[in-house]
């Protein structure tokens, strides 16, 4: 039988607080530096993931009781019992943590095999051994139940995921909410490695892999400081009447400031995206050097004539303009989604590259930007 627990409920523990363990005494909270919405208490025989309220870190808005030793929580359904063998990831962001943790032959569900770019994964696809089981809140639930995951791994929020929670408890099936695309901070969003680790008892390998995250993105990030020249950035396409930017305090912001640029759009220090006009980009961002993250583009023609206007901008025409396509897949999955949230060492080693290298000198040591042309 498998173990449910809807994890959106509200408590008040805090990773910090005491709480009464089953008898068992409490080992550590987990080594969490940098994100803000979730953290892990390790017990003898279990360990509880507690969602945080970022305003608040003292007040937890659900959690999640992992447990190893089959002598406790015996009758409990509302547990998980881990390792985990079986699961069903409904992100390729997902599918990233898992590869590096060398688990992706525990995957026997995902959304849609054309957003993947693990080959393994499309193999066992193509095999037979891992299904599509369609895309959050649209789950095949037939499918869902003859995969009989020992978890389900989603990024639902709030209401949402509470409602497609109650639907897997029918089955039996516990849902773990993985929200770490909220993180605006690239290493907080990296270190989501050390949530899903706690699924698998992996949590030395996860501190060892972050810390090398960690150290490398610290060094480009310092060695950026340096730069004598940091160029303004522009970001994004329009789609139909609004260009979407990031907000100033945005992952994407914070990324181009480590890796030594100037966001053109800083002053909206929020962290969610402003739909802007045309006109306001001409007006505001037209002499930016630099272009980055221009939606599916791949071709500086491709850009004219999906608008001309976009040939006023100076990084057009300049032929400064460089897209996260470089190791897109034939059906449209594109490995920056699934692999560089766990990996921003590589995008600022991307990004800083293209903010110091005028002459495009280094453009063929890109990992996933490509020098559209």
């Amino acid at each position: 039988m498998k173990y449910f627990f809807i994890i959106i409920i509200l408590t008040f523990v805090s990773c910090n607080s005491k709480r009464e363990n089953k008898g068992t005494a409490s080992i550590q909270s987990g080594s969490l530096k940098y994100t803000k919405f979730f953290c892990i208490k390790q017990y003898n025989g279990y360990k509880e993931i507690f969602y945080l309220n970022p305003e608040n870190s003292n007040d937890t808005t659900g959690k999640i009781i992992l447990v190893s030793d089959s002598n406790l929580f015996k009758n409990d359904n509302n547990v998980i019992r881990i390792p985990v063998r079986s699961v069903i990831a409904l992100s390729s962001v997902f599918i990233g943590f898992l590869d590096d943790l060398g688990e992706t032959n525990s995957v026997k569900g995902i959304d849609n095999i054309n957003y993947i770019c693990n080959t393994f994964l499309r193999k066992q696809f193509e095999e037979g051994i891992v299904k599509e089981t369609g895309e959050e809140g649209q789950l095949n639930m037939e499918k869902v139940a003859l995969i009989n995951p020992d978890v389900l791994f989603g990024s639902l929020f709030g209401s949402s995921a509470e409602k497609e929670a109650k639907n897997l408890s029918k089955y039996g099936i516990p849902m773990a909410v993985c929200n770490n695309y909220l993180e605006q901070d690239p290493l907080a969003r990296a270190e989501w490695i050390k949530f899903f680790a706690a699924f698998y008892n992996k949590e030395v390998l996860a501190d060892s892999l972050f810390s090398i995250v960690e150290q490398q993105y610290l060094a480009i990030k310092a060695q950026a400081t340096k730069n004598i020249v940091h160029p303004t950035v522009m970001t994004d396409v329009k789609f139909g009447d609004a260009w979407n930017v990031p907000g100033g305090s945005s992952y994407t912001a914070n990324l181009i400031q480590d890796a030594g640029g100037k966001y053109i759009f800083i002053n909206k220090n929020k962290s969610y995206n402003y739909p802007l006009s045309m006109e306001i980009l001409l007006n505001e961002a037209l002499d930016s050097d630099i272009w980055i993250n221009c939606g599916n583009f791949k071709t500086m023609d491709e850009i004219m004539l999906s608008d001309k206007r976009y040939t006023f901008f100076k990084p057009y025409k300049e032929k400064r303009i460089f897209n996260y396509i470089k190791q897109l897949n034939h059906y449209g999955g594109n490995s920056f989604w699934e692999s560089a949230p766990g990996h921003p060492e590589k995008v600022l080693h991307d990004l800083s590259i293209i903010f110091n290298d005028k002459n495009k000198s280094q453009s063929d040591n890109l990992i996933y930007y490509t020098h559209l042309k």
